[in-house]
């Protein structure tokens, strides 16, 4: 894993290496839950705030998953 990876080395490259795939990781979280977002709407005949809470659900769900792992570590 490479976050755990760069807990091991220089607490400051790891500060800026972490925030770097931080945010990778974040853009790619948004893209996907725009494209869930739309999904839910276009296939499950949702109306946009159901869409939504959907999506908000599934995310907290692996949020919570990812927690968990991080604790583990």
């Amino acid at each position: 894993m490479m976050i755990k990876n760069l807990l091991n080395g220089d607490q400051t490259k790891m500060n800026n290496e972490v925030k770097v795939e931080i945010k990778k990781l974040f853009k790619e979280i948004m893209d996907d839950w725009l494209l869930q977002f739309n999904y839910f709407i276009e296939v499950g005949s949702m109306d946009p705030l159901q869409a939504e809470q959907k999506a908000l659900q599934k995310y907290r769900s692996w949020a919570t998953q990812l927690e968990t792992l991080l604790k583990e570590d």
